[in-house]
């Protein structure tokens, strides 16, 4: 099986269980004449299809890995941007900051991400 197949039975694996996120991404726009001023942001927003795969106790040490985090794995075929740090991760009403991303890579091909969330 390639790596793309893979990703793409990742994906409907996810989408049978999981449930949908979505990823707002803050886009910080500069004025011209005074580049360190903002001058306005706006928000996109990316859906994503995921499983809350929470944070044992033993992990949480609460420093990396604090008591309130949230872990989710989310399905990296279908997705028209890669998750990064400072990008929020919405779960029903909670909004959380993603704090870190790994990768789960077959060959050179992301087929899922674990997402750190942080309120």
């Amino acid at each position: 099986m390639n790596a793309t197949n893979i990703a793409t039975n990742a994906l409907k694996t996810i989408q049978r269980n999981g449930t949908t996120y979505t990823l707002t991404r803050q886009t910080v726009t500069t004025g011209a004449s005074t580049p360190w001023k903002k001058s306005g942001s706006s928000d996109a927003t990316h859906t994503l299809n995921g499983i809350l795969d929470d944070y044992r106790d033993a992990e949480r040490d609460g420093e990396i890995i604090r008591m309130s985090d949230r872990r989710y794995l989310v399905a990296a075929s279908g997705l028209s941007v890669v998750p990064q740090p400072t990008d929020t991760i919405t779960d029903g009403s909670t909004k959380l900051e993603i704090i870190s991303v790994n990768a789960i890579r077959a060959k050179s091909t992301d087929v899922c991400y674990y997402l750190q969330g942080r309120n």
